[in-house]
């Protein structure tokens, strides 16, 4: 998946993006609570946000970082390895079974991600 085609799904779940934003937002003024880093650059930080590219970002390559917030909105994701002899991952949403299997995790995880963030809207 590239970071434009991860834009273009963010764009397609506006609801669920900006509780996304707003999660992480909130994520990152906790941790500057806990931080000595120097005002003004919490200020500048807290001016630029979280901004779509950065979700795009984490999307495409590390989408597990998704989970927490899904998790905190009552929406549940499983990775499983399946047990059939062909192998690979699938996801569970909700103890819902998605019937599609992916060769690797990462893909699996962008997956789960995407119908989460459907549901979410």
């Amino acid at each position: 998946m590239s970071k434009k085609l991860a834009i273009e799904i963010l764009y397609q779940y506006p609801l669920a993006t900006e509780a996304v934003r707003d999660w992480f937002l909130k994520k990152m003024i906790e941790s500057f609570e806990e931080d000595n880093a120097p005002e003004d650059f919490k200020a500048q930080m807290l001016k630029i946000g979280v901004p779509d590219n950065t979700l795009a970002i984490m999307l495409d390559s590390g989408p597990r970082n998704f989970f927490d917030v899904f998790d905190d909105n009552k929406i549940f994701i499983e990775i499983r390895l399946s047990e059939k002899a062909e192998g690979g991952f699938y996801y569970v949403i909700n103890g819902v079974e998605d019937n599609l299997m992916y060769d690797n995790r990462i893909p699996c995880e962008r997956a789960a991600v995407v119908k989460s963030l459907e549901l979410f809207n």
